[in-house]
């Protein structure tokens, strides 16, 4: 994906040429840094159409066993438009029963290496392309900082996970009363 990216956005890429032709730039210069640029366009880009597969797939078996359907047309026959059924309705639900995967997929994401290191941006990096970096230096210096940067990324990791667990088993019964 990170090459499919590189290919489509980067300043010789397929959009930059497509604009050109199509007379939007007068020179490649003026085509976005939407590829290593600082905004991390082309990381987004590549991880969002990773996961779309993914998700559409997650969300329509969600949307089918929850009864959506049934449930959207209940909030319609009580007067509520097709909007306010998706939005208080629908989301809600879905959202509920995918907290876990999506916490799970942005703790995937955030310790990516591959598309970070491809698309992202030299100044700023995200905390697995810095750890690494660090680690592989001859600096002896750089080295702690790496364990130290791993280790509290690490953490943050299990606290959430520990967290999530812990909401979700607090009381199982809750929503059947």
């Amino acid at each position: 994906m990170a090459f499919f990216i590189f290919q489509l956005m980067s300043k010789g890429g397929a959009l930059s040429r497509l604009a050109f032709q199509l007379g939007l730039i007068e020179g490649l210069q003026q085509f976005p840094d939407w590829v290593n640029g600082q905004y991390g366009i082309g990381i987004i880009a590549a991880h969002f159409l990773m996961a779309l597969p993914f998700f559409i797939i997650l969300y329509t078996h969600i949307y089918q066993s929850e009864g959506m359907p049934a449930l959207a047309q209940q909030a319609l026959s009580l007067g509520a438009s097709r909007r306010q059924a998706a939005w208080r309705v629908a989301a809600p639900a879905l959202f509920r029963r995918s907290f876990a995967t999506v916490v799970l997929y942005f703790l995937f994401v955030m310790g990516s290496y591959e598309i970070p290191l491809l698309l992202g941006s030299q100044s700023r990096q995200m905390v697995s392309v810095l750890a690494i970096r660090k680690l592989q230096r001859f600096n002896l210096g750089d080295i702690p900082q790496a364990y130290a940067i791993s280790v509290l990324y690490s953490m943050m990791v299990i606290v959430l996970v520990v967290g999530l667990l812990r909401s979700k088993m607090q009381d199982p019964w809750k929503e059947y009363q």
